[in-house]
């Protein structure tokens, strides 16, 4: 633990962290190559960690990208079967919110040759999705919500899931920062819960965070 900034026992904990983005995926320092075509990239990644649900494909870009870094953020962690799904939940940020999808589905209205406008593509016009589509996937029903914002403020981010930690609402959750638009794309995602006395931690706070993305 030498080296990170600790708190009391009774902290929120990072158990697991994943970042992924045009070079590489690194999960918990472990990095491999991505290939920086994202539609190339994010199935190789998909494939190679053996994950198997068919849906993944019909997703949009933005939801691919947070869903696949909580499948690997949650890959070596060992749920609870009694952790209550119901204090179990995904706060996110992100920047670009669902322009890229918002993009490609105004090209489907706009062209009067082709035009119709698809409902696969539009039920992904809302930033909230990517966050659905992980609480889906894991029966995470908990609080889950996507915040907006031009940078990810780790901060505010970190204030908020504390918070809801404070309030009793949850007692784990898949969080961080997740932003698409064309062949731009980052994700860093931590899965944090409280700490059990006597377990190995690292506290959820802001320089710690800042410290595992930049890995130091």
């Amino acid at each position: 633990m030498q080296g990170w900034c600790l708190k009391k026992m009774s902290d929120i904990i990072i158990k697991s962290h994943c970042s992924i983005n045009g070079t590489s995926a690194v999960i918990n320092g472990v990095s491999t190559l991505f290939n920086g075509d994202f539609a190339e990239g994010i199935r190789e990644l998909y494939r190679s960690n053996n994950i198997s649900y068919p849906k993944f494909f019909k997703m949009d870009n933005l939801s691919k990208l947070a869903f696949l870094a909580a499948e690997l953020v949650l890959k070596d962690v060992e749920l609870p079967e009694k952790q209550d799904r119901l204090k179990t939940g995904v706060i996110l940020m992100t920047s670009n919110s669902s322009l890229d999808t918002d993009c490609r589905f105004s090209q489907s209205i706009n062209n009067p040759e082709e035009y119709y406008p698809s409902p696969a593509v539009f039920v992904y016009t809302l930033p909230n999705v990517m966050a659905g589509e992980i609480c889906i996937r894991n029966s995470f029903q908990g609080e889950n919500c996507v915040y907006i914002n031009e940078v990810c403020d780790w901060e505010f981010l970190a204030g908020n899931v504390r918070s809801m930690f404070e309030s009793g609402k949850l007692d784990a959750c898949i969080c961080g920062w997740c932003d698409l638009f064309m062949k731009d794309f980052n994700a860093d995602i931590f899965y944090v819960e409280r700490c059990e006395e006597n377990q190995n931690y690292i506290p959820f706070i802001n320089e710690n965070i800042v410290k595992i993305i930049k890995n130091l």
